[in-house]
């Protein structure tokens, strides 16, 4: 796994913690509001580029998984993987 997915991970988890932590105060209600903006932003991502995404060998559950847990960064590997597909290499 490259750095920035291994941080995009650690940021999704210090955004899931956010739920779980019985005391209210900025930085919790940031952390929330940037997870429901990553998923948001990943939804529209994986919406944008479903077509492309149907050219992958991930199925559907996977493309959708990798989009919103990676976003850009999933279409990026798909689209390498498809454009490399269809050049023959």
């Amino acid at each position: 796994m490259n750095p920035k997915k291994a941080l995009l991970i650690v940021l999704w988890l210090i955004c899931v913690a956010c739920f779980f932590v019985p005391q209210e105060n900025l930085y919790l209600l940031a952390g929330r509001i940037v997870f429901f903006g990553m998923l948001i932003i990943h939804a529209i991502e994986w919406l944008a580029f479903r077509e492309l995404l149907k050219g992958s060998a991930n199925g559907a559950i996977g493309n959708l998984s990798g989009t919103l847990l990676f976003g850009i960064l999933h279409i990026q590997e798909v689209r390498a993987e498809v454009e490399g597909r269809s050049t023959g290499a």
